[in-house]
């Protein structure tokens, strides 16, 4: 599950895994080569002398049957003009994302003849 502080709410999320109706992601395995993606909307004016905040949890059984959760939390600095909200983007993580929201927009959509 996704979080993020007051502000601030998950539009969508990206990846490959059934999203439950209370909005929980399930996985059938979940390991280093697994990435999910969020897209964040702002519902209102955010404080530029304040923190954003997301916090990711996942619930997991490790291999001998423990039940374990992983918690793993940032604080964004929030910003006004765009140009800094880019300026230390990783740029693989926004690429990768970029492809996502692009699948899934295509999947959307029929293309009409000679639209290539």
């Amino acid at each position: 599950r996704v979080r993020c502080s007051s502000g601030l709410r998950i539009e969508r999320q990206y990846g490959n895994f059934y999203e439950s109706p209370a909005g929980d992601m399930e996985f059938g395995t979940f390991d280093a080569d697994k990435a999910i993606s969020i897209a964040l909307e702002h519902a209102h004016t955010l404080d530029d002398r304040a923190y954003a905040f997301i916090q990711s949890a996942i619930l997991y059984t490790t291999v001998t049957g423990y039940r374990r959760v992983r918690v793993h939390n940032v604080a964004l600095r929030v910003v006004t003009l765009a140009g800094n909200v880019f300026q230390y983007a990783d740029m693989d993580a926004t690429v990768s994302h970029l492809l996502r929201e692009g699948k899934r927009s295509c999947e959307q959509k029929t293309l009409e003849l000679g639209e290539c």
